[in-house]
């Protein structure tokens, strides 16, 4: 007896097509690109973390990605404040437990300069800058400054030579931790620096 044929109702006809896709014959290409992407991340966040995740588990996957972020920013906010200080702490006073006066230091610039010992006659032209300033009583003298720190308090009282002093201040940070090598042109920049704090006052510097 011949098969009578059959008319499907919708959601037969549906049923039959899933099925018929399901088949392997219809399996040959694999999961999409997408889909191998999104397994892949899975898979390494999983190796990470030690969790398991679904195939289309998108929602924790965006979540724990929040997560790593949110914890990234927190220690950046931490440790680089921290970081910083540290550097700050670990930084070189200008004098070190250096008693000379400014004319003491100014005097062994010109001679290392005389010498072309650029690196010695630059770095003794700061140190008289600033101890001139504070045997003027222009800057506070205080243990442990540091040439940054110098610079700003002399910027504050003359901020005329705020470009100047700021700058001469890295050229002696640079020479001082090794990472530059001084010229002639360096040590004239502590000159004029030099030449322009010359005779200032309390009131020169109020009047500025």
């Amino acid at each position: 007896m011949a098969d009578i044929p059959v008319t499907p109702d919708a959601d037969t006809a549906r049923q039959w097509a899933v099925d018929e896709l399901a088949k392997a014959a219809y399996q040959e290409h694999g999961p999409s690109l997408a889909q191998r992407i999104q397994e892949w991340f899975a898979h390494a966040l999983s190796s990470i973390f030690g969790v398991g995740l679904g195939f289309g588990s998108v929602t924790s996957i965006l979540a724990i990605v929040v997560v790593v972020l949110v914890v990234v920013a927190v220690v950046y906010a931490v440790v680089g404040p921290m970081r910083r200080s540290r550097r700050a702490a670990r930084a070189r006073a200008v004098f070190e437990d250096d008693a000379r006066t400014s004319a003491q230091m100014r005097e062994s610039s010109e001679r290392a300069a005389t010498s072309g010992d650029w690196n010695l006659a630059t770095l003794e032209r700061y140190r008289a800058v600033i101890r001139s300033l504070e045997e003027r009583d222009l800057i506070e003298e205080r243990a442990g400054m540091t040439a940054h720190e110098a610079a700003s308090a002399t910027a504050r009282r003359f901020p005329d030579v705020r470009y100047l002093v700021e700058h001469a201040s890295e050229i002696f940070d640079g020479i001082r931790y090794g990472r530059r090598e001084a010229t002639s042109r360096e040590y004239d920049t502590m000159t004029s620096l030099d030449r322009s704090l010359t005779g200032r006052s309390i009131l020169t510097a109020a009047a500025s």
